[in-house]
């Protein structure tokens, strides 16, 4: 978040980045506070276009890396084809479309990440023909859907 969101935040008054950054780290670590993995999967259609996707445009355009940006896409990727492979409910406007997406994932990097790529409510053309950014995703869900998912973690 410090490096790869903030820096596509405009300048907002009363808004200090580095704070609201914390605070929300501070909520992830409250034991407090239950939610699952899967809820915040839940939508992902509707959010990684705004939350991530828009990010990683606007850090492509400023000559910024989106590796980091691309493992929760990625993650998201993956999530999806694990739920649709196991027959689990998959909660999304998309979620028949996503299930089949899922289904047809084989565990090829490059053909999984196409599938789900030709999802143009998600994806823009420009994330299609953004070499560097799709190269950045394919190598995130390899490492992801690998024996070592948190070499990831990037």
């Amino acid at each position: 978040m410090r490096r790869d969101i903030a820096a596509s935040l405009s300048p907002a008054t009363g808004l200090d980045p580095d704070r609201y950054i914390g605070d929300i780290l501070a909520r992830f670590r409250n034991p407090a506070i239950a939610h699952q993995l899967s809820q915040i999967a839940w939508d992902g259609s509707q959010k990684l276009p705004i939350r991530l996707l828009a990010t990683a445009a606007e850090a492509r355009a400023g000559g910024r890396p989106v590796e980091r940006l691309a493992v929760g896409v990625a993650a998201w990727m993956a999530f999806v084809r694990r739920q649709a492979q196991a027959g689990a409910a998959i909660v999304d406007p998309l979620a028949e479309r996503l299930s089949a997406i899922g289904k047809a994932c084989d565990g090829d990097p490059t053909r999984d990440v196409a599938r789900f790529m030709d999802l143009t409510e998600v994806f823009s053309q420009d994330h299609m023909t953004d070499f560097a950014f799709h190269g950045a995703l394919v190598a995130a869900y390899g490492r992801l859907t690998g024996p070592d998912p948190y070499a990831a973690l990037v």
